[in-house]
């Protein structure tokens, strides 16, 4: 009888850890996700207004610089690109042929106005990321994105 009712103590308690352990690390992954895309957008709209100022007093540099900048001092990934999806510099990326980003969901939500951040493979490292891109704003006579990207933990990864 104690051997029963001490098997079914352990089995309950085995249970519940299980069922905690799952709730708690849903709950970590669901914060660290929220995180991650509120510093892209902290991030996304201070790059956006140092772009307009830069502008505003006539010192703006040429765009792969300041992606590559911008991304020294934010540890991201950033990214200008057209209105058309085309690339204008990437701290990642310093090709000088790059692959129309138009059908990207981030971008096309960020040509309706919208701020949307979506996790993908990165089609240059090749590593999980998350991508945000703000919505366009006019500089040099042009509407320019801004998108960034930060690589996803490997554990943090949905299997």
């Amino acid at each position: 009888m104690k051997r029963k009712i001490l098997t079914s103590y352990i089995l309950i308690l085995l249970v519940a850890t299980l069922t905690t352990g799952i709730f708690s690390f849903s709950f970590v992954r669901s914060s660290y996700f929220a995180n991650l895309e509120e510093k892209l957008q902290s991030y996304g709209e201070i790059i956006t207004d140092s772009i307009i100022l830069e502008e505003q007093t006539g010192d703006l540099r040429n765009f792969f610089w300041l992606t590559q900048k911008f991304a020294q001092r934010t540890r991201v990934r950033v990214t200008l690109l057209d209105e058309k999806g085309n690339v204008l510099a990437d701290s990642a990326d310093n090709s000088i042929i790059f692959h129309n980003q138009a059908n990207q969901p981030e971008i096309q939500a960020a040509l309706r106005g919208e701020t949307l951040s979506f996790q993908r493979e990165d089609e240059v490292t090749g590593i999980q990321s998350m991508f945000l891109t703000l919505p366009p704003v006019t500089v040099q006579g042009q509407q320019l994105l801004i998108r960034l990207s930060d690589p996803i933990e490997s554990y943090m990864q949905e299997s």
